[in-house]
C-alpha cells in the first residue's frame, strides 16, 4: 500500500507544503504490520508569495505533478483543526483554501483521496492524535538519523492511509 500525506502550513508571506510517501509493500487486503512501513519520499514544496489566485493554481499543479509519477494508491490531505477559540484566522483560511486547491487537483489522478483532521487520522490509525503524532516521529528519525516536525505531521496522515480498514 502505497499513500502520500500531506499537510499545509501556512505561514506570513509564503506558505509550504510537505508531503510524504510511505509504503508498507503490501496489498490493502493485508492485515497492517507497522514495522513494514518505509518512508520512501518526504519533501517540502515553498508556496511562493504571489496573489492568492496564483499561489492555490501554482501549488495544485505542482503537487498533482508529483502525484503523477509516485503510483498511489491512497491520498491523506491532514487538514487544518479548527479552535472556536482562535477563530478563524487569516492564516487558517488560507491553509483550508490550499488544501481545497490541491485536494481537488489529486482526486483526479488518485480517486482514493482522503481529507483528515488530525484527530481523525488518529481515530483512523486506532490510536489518539498525539500517538499517531508521537509514532509517525519515530519513523522519520529511524528514516532520516534526525526529526523533522513538520515532516511528522504528513507521514501521520500517510500513516492513517496505509492502516484504514487494515486494523
Amino acid at each position: 500500500m502505497r499513500v502520500l500525506g500531506i499537510v499545509v502550513q501556512p505561514k506570513t508571506g509564503r506558505a509550504a507544503i510537505h508531503m510524504a510517501v510511505l509504503d508498507d509493500g503490501s496489498e490493502e487486503s493485508n492485515q497492517f504490520d507497522r514495522s513494514t512501513v518505509e518512508l520512501k519520499e518526504a519533501l517540502t514544496l515553498p508556496v511562493d508569495a504571489a496573489g492568492l489566485g496564483t499561489q492555490l493554481g501554482d501549488a495544485a499543479r505542482a503537487v498533482r505533478g508529483m502525484v503523477q509519477t509516485w503510483g498511489l494508491d491512497r491520498i491523506v490531505v491532514r487538514s487544518a483543526d479548527f479552535s472556536s477559540r482562535q477563530g478563524l484566522t487569516d492564516g487558517t483560511t488560507r491553509r483550508l483554501m490550499l488544501e481545497g486547491a490541491i485536494t481537488a487537483a489529486v482526486q483526479h489522478v488518485v480517486p482514493q483521496t482522503e481529507v483528515r483532521s488530525g484527530r481523525s487520522c488518529g481515530t483512523v490509525f486506532g490510536a489518539d492524535k498525539g500517538t499517531l503524532d508521537a509514532i509517525a516521529s519515530e519513523l522519520v528519525v529511524a528514516a532520516r538519523g534526525k526529526g523533522d516536525p513538520k515532516l511528522s505531521g504528513a507521514v501521520a496522515a500517510a500513516l492513517s492511509g496505509v492502516a484504514q480498514g487494515r486494523l
